[in-house]
């Protein structure tokens, strides 16, 4: 009975805190109806400002795309324009075949999100100002990290949601925090969405996460699981995994390593930043990586202003790594640059020495 209550309590005072932020959060969002949608879909990409060569390597995948259909890509930047003053300019010279799109936070939202500096507030609120923005039906929720291989992805999704009539396609169904598979709500996963539908239905504050109880079961809805719950058509098209590089919890990772010095707890992705770096065209983080794994001791290096303890790196793991960017490399390189194999060999050498040691220790 104890446990019971406890988790009660707990449940009680997370949802009462979740209230409070709602609370705080409805009014840095709002959009009006879509009465008069364009033609086509439109790409939304959420971007952390410090990041803009990972940026700068997806915007090169999506150069490769089938653009039928394409209307916009609105990239939404997490921070006001004087924080990067000539982004929108560089990146529109640079991709003059990409239809560019720029929203930037206003000082107040970039405030408010720094000083509640968590991940879903930042997708959230990324994800509504594109929405609000869209001037089409659809939209599709394209993650700043995930790099498309196959060059049909996006027209395909934008077809599935014009042919089957609903109103969110996923990749897949959302799984955790007490939502079930079975419960059939898509993720944000590459989502392909009714902006119509849902702008015209829901307020931006509530595709924001909601804390509830169905059916006996504690939920802590996702960004957007709660509205499919309430109206609308879910399903999914899956994505083969040969077809797109999505490293995950990447973003995450560095978050919380270069804002709270947090080191990751699963095996790192971390090392895919100074990868997709190089795919943007700046080399110089892989360079210098390539030279600090060589030379330590310990498996720890230096990593955008923090230390990036690699130690917990399995020679798997490091495979799985190399093996994912060498298939992004021969798609948009044509080939294994030097460079590249180079950083990798460094790579799998730490790994190795990692896994020695975990043997001779066991």
């Amino acid at each position: 009975m104890e446990g019971k209550y406890q988790s009660t309590v707990r449940f009680a005072l997370v949802r009462s805190q979740r209230a409070l932020l709602r609370a705080a959060l409805r009014p840095l969002v709002r959009w009006s109806p879509l009465n008069d949608a364009c033609d086509g879909y439109t790409i939304v990409i959420g971007c952390r400002s410090d990041l803009i060569p990972l940026l700068r390597a997806n915007l090169i995948t999506l150069q490769r795309q089938d653009q039928m259909g394409l209307h916009r890509i609105i990239l939404v930047i997490d921070a006001p324009v004087a924080v990067v003053p000539r982004l929108a300019t560089t990146l529109r010279s640079e991709f003059r075949s990409l239809p560019l799109d720029f929203v930037f936070y206003s000082t107040w939202q970039h405030r408010f999100a720094r000083w509640i500096n968590w991940a879903w507030v930042y997708s959230w609120m990324s994800w509504s100002l594109g929405i609000a923005s869209s001037q089409t039906r659809h939209v599709i929720l394209h993650d700043l990290d995930a790099m498309l291989i196959r060059n049909d992805i996006l027209r395909e999704r934008f077809e599935a949601i014009t042919t089957r009539g609903h109103q969110f396609i996923g990749e897949r169904y959302y799984h955790g925090n007490g939502v079930d598979r079975n419960d059939h709500l898509a993720s944000t996963y590459e989502l392909v969405l009714d902006a119509t539908f849902l702008r015209s239905r829901f307020q931006p504050i509530d595709l924001f996460n909601h804390v509830t109880r169905v059916g006996g079961r504690s939920i802590d809805y996702d960004t957007l699981l709660w509205v499919q719950t309430q109206a609308g058509e879910s399903s999914v098209l899956p994505i083969d995994a040969d077809d797109m590089m999505h490293p995950s919890q990447m973003i995450c990772q560095y978050t919380e390593l270069v804002e709270r010095g947090i080191q990751p707890e699963r095996q790192p992705n971390l090392p895919m930043i100074p990868y997709f770096y190089s795919v943007g065209g700046d080399t110089s983080a892989l360079t210098e990586l390539t030279q600090m794994m060589a030379e330590s001791a310990d498996g720890s290096v230096a990593f955008f202003g923090r230390r990036l303890d690699l130690s917990v790196l399995s020679l798997d793991h490091a495979l799985w790594l190399r093996d994912q960017s060498y298939r992004l490399e021969r798609a948009v390189c044509n080939s294994i640059r030097p460079i590249v194999s180079e950083y990798f060999q460094a790579l799998l050498r730490l790994a190795e020495r990692n896994d020695e040691r975990r043997r001779a220790a066991a």
